[in-house]
């Protein structure tokens, strides 16, 4: 299964295609100068792959993925979406988008709000109930899908935009911070999502600064410093140390690993860390919830 999946990604044509594009906010908007949001950037993005997008605030992620989004027009340069340069209502439905924004109408409740935004695009009737209730339940939402929306906490208002974004079950996802304000359970609800997508050969752009959260789901990294690309590759080839490894072996007692730590020492290795592994909490959690 896995081997298919590869194959057909090394065989697939882009999902994203961007070609010097840029994006300058009006000189009105800042007062003092125009600002250069973007400059010059181009990548590919192959269908089936994850692409993550790395940078401090204000280097141009949420700007970009507005960009890819459609809710923004770029400047300058030029995008395709599945080999198109318009964005039209079929390609808009095949991309769901989470952005770093507030949900519209935030005294209605969850629930209503999510079956109406369902209903407004187009899903048919019959399936808009048991379609939104289903999300509600996978995002741990069901409880509070009758509680104004704009009184949810920051981490809930991230897994309502995450429903809303994935109606549509998108073949192509772009997810502004969708990791913000997540208690562990959310982050691997999340996890365990970006997981199916891939999975079924979908392809994803996710822009976080909790890179080890995901890290291993991610095909490459991008990171944006002042609107232009300073890195491109796998998280090893960009983040990568020369000649420091990390290796984590089951099975073994702390003598036998000292004993065989004690040659590679005297052989002027530098241990920087040493101790029993640990699983992370996000799945202890999540495992402790479905036992209760």
């Amino acid at each position: 299964m896995n081997q298919e999946i590869e194959n057909n990604r090394r065989q697939a044509s882009p999902a994203i295609k961007v070609s010097h594009l840029g994006f300058h906010y009006p000189r009105w908007f800042h007062r003092k100068k125009q600002d250069f949001a973007l400059q010059d950037l181009s990548f590919c993005l192959e269908e089936g792959r994850c692409l993550g997008i790395l940078g401090a605030n204000g280097s141009g992620k949420s700007t970009l993925l507005s960009c890819l989004g459609g809710s923004l027009i770029p400047t300058g340069g030029e995008i395709q979406w599945f080999g198109q340069q318009h964005l039209s209502v079929e390609i808009q439905r095949k991309i769901g988008f989470l952005p770093d924004a507030e949900l519209p109408f935030p005294a209605l409740p969850a629930g209503i709000f999510l079956e109406m935004t369902a209903r407004a695009i187009g899903i048919p009737k019959k399936e808009v109930k048991q379609h939104c209730e289903d999300l509600l339940t996978e995002f741990g939402l069901m409880s509070a899908q009758k509680r104004p929306h704009g009184k949810f906490s920051k981490g809930m208002k991230r897994r309502l935009g995450l429903s809303v974004a994935l109606l549509l079950n998108p073949t192509l996802l772009l997810l502004d911070e969708p990791l913000s304000g997540m208690d562990p359970i959310g982050v691997e609800t999340i996890r365990r999502r970006l997981v199916r997508h891939k999975e079924r050969g979908g392809t994803a752009l996710v822009s976080t600064h909790q890179l080890e959260e995901i890290e291993d789901l991610l095909d490459r990294i991008m990171i944006l410093d002042q609107g232009r690309i300073v890195g491109y590759g796998t998280v090893h080839e960009v983040l990568g140390k020369e000649g420091t490894w990390n290796i984590e072996i089951a099975d073994i007692d702390e003598e036998s690993i000292q004993n065989l730590l004690q040659p590679l020492l005297e052989k002027g290795a530098t241990l920087h860390t040493f101790g029993p592994s640990r699983q992370a909490l996000g799945r202890f959690l999540l495992h402790l919830h479905k036992e209760q």
